[in-house]
């Protein structure tokens, strides 16, 4: 969503700052090529991109956001921030090949529902991952349980 965001506010005629934690963009979903290209996109459509560094604080003037102080020190002048911060995930929620969960009638779907792969446990935080588990669940939710497949396991 960041990404769309960014296309958006740069074709307002906004300057737009990405500050990025990760080493790089779309570290850990994506590979280094990966992230180079889109990288270069957004670099290449005015977009200032900043990575290995954390927003530290929000500065305020009369109770408006006026600045970013960022962790390696520097500051940017700002009048609108949009905050994707993303989330430490709670991997406790485990659902089975058909996505229910330990409680009969509970089904869990997307990003932190680990489910079995071979002889272990993994997450897939993808769209496609989310969407397919979502089906899963609604298939067994009606009575037609198939057991969930991660296409992009089998692909790999």
């Amino acid at each position: 969503m960041r990404d769309l965001a960014d296309a958006v506010a740069v074709g307002l005629g906004m300057q737009v700052v990405l500050v990025e934690a990760a080493d790089r963009i779309l570290q850990r979903v994506a590979s280094a090529e990966t992230s180079d290209y889109f990288r270069l996109l957004h670099q290449d459509h005015g977009v200032e991109i900043r990575e290995g560094v954390m927003l530290d604080q929000l500065k305020e003037i009369d109770g408006t956001v006026s600045g970013a102080v960022l962790s390696d020190g520097s500051s940017i002048d700002v009048d609108i921030v949009i905050a994707g911060i993303g989330i430490r995930p709670n991997q406790e929620l485990a659902v089975d090949a058909f996505c229910r969960t330990s409680e009969p009638d509970i089904f869990a779907a997307g990003d932190c529902a680990s489910f079995p792969h071979g002889s272990s446990r993994i997450r897939l935080e993808s769209v496609g991952n989310a969407i397919d588990q979502a089906e899963t669940a609604a298939a067994s939710i009606a009575g037609n349980p198939l057991p969930y497949l991660a296409i992009a396991l089998v692909l790999v």
